[in-house]
């Protein structure tokens, strides 16, 4: 019985990597507005440690480029870490006063970069 479950399972996860895309799809159903209104707040609270730009290398070392940050999460994860982070705090980050709809347009900014390979 637990040969049958484990092959299950793993014909499952074969099945889901192999339609995991190289690239994940631009976000859809976001304006252009909230990507200028991503950058202008990523400007005001985020640019004193993070290059938030399309060029440049953060202030501090731990924390990464804006750039870098586009190709290393899907949207809806990266909505979720920033919406822990603007809670919580993280590492050397301190917690921020942002409502979630500010963390959607610094998400839409962020994913306004081609991400890096």
């Amino acid at each position: 019985m637990r040969f049958p479950a484990v092959s299950l399972c793993a014909a499952l996860l074969a099945g889901a990597c192999a339609v995991v895309p190289d690239r994940w799809p631009p976000v859809t159903g976001v304006s252009q507005d909230s990507a200028d209104r991503g950058r202008q707040l990523a400007q005001q609270t985020c640019a004193r440690c993070h290059a938030v730009g399309a060029a440049g290398e953060s202030s501090q070392r731990r924390a990464p480029t804006f750039r870098a940050l586009s190709g290393r999460y899907v949207s809806v994860s990266l909505q979720r870490k920033l919406t822990e982070i603007a809670e919580t705090g993280h590492y050397d980050m301190p917690a921020l006063l942002l409502h979630s709809d500010q963390v959607e347009d610094v998400v839409a900014y962020i994913n306004s970069f081609e991400p890096q390979e």
